[in-house]
């Protein structure tokens, strides 16, 4: 109990100043720049709505990650009123909310994630060995994944789904590891049925931070930041 109180206070700290957010300019789109000002070169043009990860700011602008649609992830600095961040959506409050389950329920739909045991049998890993003749884990079943700095996981995802009517929808889990419910949010942008689901898992140097994003019942996109 002890620790699980201690883990959201050190991420609430974090997350104040760590967050992912959707780009909001009255013009309907905002420059990405390469320092913190004007007199920077502009490197990048960015759309309403594109997903984009806070930093702590520095004064009126705040160094970002960027280009999780098209999986070229780079950084840069966004002027911080031109942004939106999550939080300022509508949250969904969880109907059950546990150490193995959580469980959201609105209108017509249903977000249910769960957490389980990670058992190593059911998997196959690839190692480094280091130079103090110790190893670590850098591939698990053949993909690079989140959530440890080389050790074993202890944790993963059983279920990320979300039930719209009969409609049924499995987020993407495979490489996700050590996950935090308590520390996993649902905020829907209702103007435009925009669901987004964003948990900051695992802690230390293993921490990530992960985003869903799901429009009319569909996933259109997902985030993943180690964000820290």
């Amino acid at each position: 109990m002890k620790f699980t109180v201690l883990l959201l206070t050190l991420f609430s700290l974090v997350n104040a100043s760590a967050q992912y957010a959707i780009v909001a300019d009255t013009d309907s789109f905002t420059n990405i720049r390469s320092g913190a000002g004007k007199q920077y070169p502009v490197l990048d043009s960015l759309k309403n709505g594109s997903i984009v990860f806070l930093y702590e700011a520095e004064g009126n602008w705040c160094p970002i990650d960027y280009g999780f649609e098209n999986k070229k992830f780079t950084s840069g600095w966004i002027y911080i009123s031109k942004t939106k961040p999550l939080d300022a959506f509508t949250p969904i409050p969880a109907l059950v909310s546990n150490d193995s389950v959580l469980i959201y329920q609105w209108d017509s739909c249903k977000m249910t994630i769960t957490e389980r045991t990670f058992k190593s049998a059911k998997h196959k890993f690839k190692y480094l060995l280091q130079e103090d003749g110790d190893s670590s884990v850098i591939n698990i079943d053949g993909k690079q994944f989140w959530g440890t700095d080389g050790y074993m996981p202890e944790t993963e995802y059983g279920k990320c789904q979300l039930k719209t009517g009969k409609k049924i929808v499995n987020l993407p889990i495979v490489t996700l590891y050590n996950p935090n419910l308590d520390l996993t949010n649902l905020y829907i942008d209702r103007s435009s049925n925009t669901l987004y689901l964003v948990a900051y898992n695992s802690d230390g140097a293993g921490a990530y931070a992960v985003l869903w994003v799901m429009k009319n019942g569909n996933l259109i996109n997902q985030c993943i930041t180690y964000g820290f």
